[in-house]
């Protein structure tokens, strides 16, 4: 004979297909929460790159870039004669402003705050041009008349990791 289901059998039945569709929730609402904080990472980073791009595009440093690449000098002293803070200022101030500014950059990317690659596509060229055509051939000489070995530290890491980059690419 069949015994009858009791109120007691049934809800003993229930807790124990509750308990395993409660946990299985639980995963769910963790892993939408997971993915929903990776989206606003991703976004927030995106903004961030739109932002440095945006200055970096701004009429005013696009045009103080153009000028720096156009000088004519053939070493640290005549740069210094030439660009340097005491005999003009403006172009001196145009000169720090762009590896301040990359220095910057260089400062988010070693922290992993920014994505490397993206920031590459957007400017790593660019950043590679200065590095190498202005910056890197005037830096030993330059951190020796400040008696500072560390500037523009960040700027230089900047450009080394997207010469590591541009070496991977050409291959």
């Amino acid at each position: 004979m069949v015994e009858p289901i009791t109120i007691q059998t049934v809800l003993t039945y229930l807790t124990l297909i509750s308990v395993p569709i409660g946990v299985f929730y639980h995963i769910m609402i963790l892993n939408n929460t997971r993915k929903t904080q990776q989206l606003q990472l991703e976004t927030r980073q995106a903004q961030l790159l739109m932002q440095i791009f945006g200055k970096y595009t701004e009429t005013e440093l696009m045009k103080q870039q153009m000028d720096i690449l156009n000088w004519d000098y053939n070493d640290v002293g005549e740069f210094w004669e030439r660009y340097g803070p005491f005999t003009n200022p403006n172009a001196y101030t145009s000169f720090a402003r762009l590896a301040y500014f990359f220095d910057g950059i260089g400062v988010l990317l070693k922290r992993g705050l920014i994505d490397k690659v993206a920031l590459y596509d957007l400017m790593g060229v660019h950043v590679l041009q200065y590095w190498n055509l202005v910056y890197y051939p005037l830096m030993d000489g330059l951190r020796e008349r400040w008696e500072n070995p560390n500037a523009y530290q960040m700027f230089e890491h900047l450009a080394n990791e997207f010469a590591e980059m541009n070496i991977g690419l050409n291959t």
